[in-house]
């Protein structure tokens, strides 16, 4: 039985609907996997309230709570921002970019500790409800690490530029990574003039080639 162009159009347009179907289940079903397997903590909270709607288990495993814990309750009940002040700053800033990138951003766990993490987050519309799906990596004992060299360097300096002794550190080839003051006062080159030359120079030619080789040794 022919149909007439009414029908037709009523036909591809059905057709055009299931297609669309199609394609948002495959892509749903795609964010769902990438989502739950991911190996970065990942959670998605309500924009308004930042009640926790989903969560992987990396996010449990980094928050210490389990997910019964987590699905319907808010961030804040929770006490996991370090003050509601940084949360309500996060969301302004969320609301005028739509997407913000490695933050260095603090989380306290169910445990009470406060880690450090490399945020980034983004809004999303789930079931017609403005959402923000965040994805985050605890980067605390890197940046511990990063704290603790920080401070060995500072001690550091803060001797070898005090004592009353020459300290120099040079390169293989001679050139000078680091000098204190008081290299300077033995040796009567000012510090333009010993970044210009190399260790050598400041060595008596009789007695390179001894301290050379016990260098290199």
């Amino acid at each position: 039985m022919a149909h007439g162009p009414a029908e037709m159009k009523g036909v591809m347009a059905e057709s055009e609907r299931e297609l669309i179907e199609l394609a948002l289940r495959a892509s749903e079903e795609r964010f769902q996997t990438a989502f739950y397997s991911s190996p970065m903590a990942m959670a998605i909270t309500t924009l308004a309230e930042g009640r926790y709607v989903d969560v992987n288990e990396a996010f449990e495993r980094q928050m210490g709570y389990g997910r019964t814990e987590l699905i319907g309750c808010t961030t804040l009940e929770l006490n996991v921002w370090p003050s509601p002040a940084v949360r309500a700053s996060m969301i302004s800033r969320l609301q005028r970019e739509r997407t913000i990138r490695d933050q260095n951003t603090q989380f306290r766990t169910k445990s009470g500790r406060l880690i450090t993490t490399l945020y980034t987050v983004a809004l999303i519309s789930l079931a017609g409800e403005p959402c923000v799906l965040a994805a985050i990596e605890d980067i605390t004992a890197q940046k511990q690490a990063e704290d603790a060299l920080r401070a060995s360097e500072s001690k550091f300096r803060w001797l070898a530029e005090t004592t009353l002794c020459g300290i120099f550190m040079y390169r293989r080839d001679g050139t000078f990574c680091y000098f204190n003051p008081q290299v300077e006062t033995f040796t009567g080159y000012s510090a333009q003039e010993l970044r210009s030359m190399t260790v050598w120079d400041l060595i008596h030619p009789d007695s390179r080639d001894l301290v050379r080789t016990r260098a290199e040794a």
